[in-house]
């Protein structure tokens, strides 16, 4: 979900060889081609891939259920994909709830990040103010890590401000599951 550019998709040699299917859903029609593109390289290693490219709150919830579900910096575009829509990242929670049977891996943006040079304060926005804690109901989280990433360095796109996003990354799961199971995951 968010799939984009695919920027941050895996060399498919790097998938786990079990993979037999994925599915990338993102809302910018623009990516067709390097999806098509991709579907060739997929179909060459016997894995059969499907993309729709749709507004994510348009989307049935059984038609995103699936065993492993990654929302990849989408949470935090939501609110401004949709600024009429209630509580965007507090839906994505509970959509990923109702979707992802087995596993769910969410990454994105906790916080943006401003800064000026030479000043020690710096501007701090919460990218998902509708969510306290970042919880997916009936799954518990067992790994989580965090980046800053420095989007825009000052002078780069704006000369007033760089600007630096607190990304997290988090994967929770549903039921009892062993060191070996997490390993396939």
């Amino acid at each position: 979900m968010g799939s984009g550019a695919l920027l941050d998709f895996p060399l498919l040699t790097e998938l786990p060889s079990s993979i037999r299917e994925i599915r990338l859903i993102d809302g910018n029609p623009a990516y067709t081609k390097l999806y098509q593109s991709l579907k060739l390289s997929c179909a060459r290693r016997n894995i059969e891939l499907h993309w729709g490219i749709s507004d994510i709150f348009a989307i049935e919830d059984t038609d995103l259920a699936d065993e492993v579900i990654i929302s990849l910096n989408l949470i935090s575009q939501l609110a401004l994909m949709n600024p009429k829509f209630n509580s965007p990242a507090a839906h994505h929670l509970a959509q990923l709830s109702a979707t992802a049977t087995r596993a769910a891996i969410l990454i994105g943006d906790q916080s943006w990040l401003s800064y000026k040079p030479n000043e020690t304060l710096w501007d701090e926005e919460i990218a998902c103010p509708d969510i306290v804690r970042w919880e997916i109901e009936g799954m518990r989280q067992t790994l989580h890590d965090q980046w800053l990433w420095h989007v825009a360095p000052y002078g780069i796109e704006r000369n007033d401000y760089g600007m630096i996003h607190d990304v997290h990354a988090r994967l929770f799961l549903r039921g009892k599951t062993d060191a070996e199971e997490l390993s396939r995951i």
